[in-house]
């Protein structure tokens, strides 16, 4: 719950990722004065190749940003 008096100046954007070693996804719902959020991560466990590093860490760094956003409240 949000502290009483107060409310939410910047809602979160969600997050959607799907890379073929990795899928994530957080979302943010606000209801009744509550802020719910959800977050996923499935990461497949084998090796990264070099030919495919990249990819996946741009993917990587995608889910890290969106999973570090914050939550603005203000009174």
């Amino acid at each position: 719950r949000r502290p009483y008096g107060t409310m939410t100046c910047v809602v979160l954007p969600s997050v959607n990722v799907k890379h073929e070693l990795l899928e994530a996804t957080r979302s943010v719902k606000m209801q009744d004065g509550a802020i719910e959020e959800d977050y996923a991560l499935s990461i497949a466990t084998g090796t990264v190749g070099p030919e495919a590093y990249d990819k996946f860490a741009a993917a990587a760094r995608k889910v890290d940003d969106g999973f570090l956003s914050g939550l603005r409240i203000a009174r």
